[in-house]
């Protein structure tokens, strides 16, 4: 097994690749309220058959629309909606786009693909 270990230096996350697997992991410090946001709202989950933990669609969407860098931050939130909308806590979103600046720009989106 060739572990190798990616880190950075600007607080933002490491990536831990088992290459001979094609096996990856993302792991993400707290270091900002989204980050504690994203831990809060995380969701435990069976993905084969491996009990783990992922961060809940609304604390994505939301850190997507606040650091929005370019059109894969929008085709992921307009994915993460379309394909996950009944399981997204409505209340929660609105909430956090409405906290972080981002609710117009949510609306816009919302309203383009529902």
């Amino acid at each position: 097994m060739q572990l190798h270990i990616r880190g950075t230096k600007r607080k933002t996350h490491i990536t831990i690749l088992d290459e001979d697997h094609t096996f990856r992991v993302n792991s993400q410090g707290v270091y900002h309220k989204l980050n504690v946001l994203a831990f809060e709202g995380r969701r435990r989950v069976k993905i084969f058959n491996a009990e783990t933990w992922l961060q809940g669609p609304e604390d994505l969407i939301i850190a997507k629309l606040t650091y929005y860098i370019g059109n894969r931050d929008l085709r992921d939130v307009i994915s993460m909606i379309k394909n996950s909308w009944d399981l997204i806590n409505k209340n929660r979103l609105w909430g956090l786009a409405k906290e972080f600046n981002v609710e117009d720009r949510l609306k816009e989106i919302v309203r383009r693909i529902m």
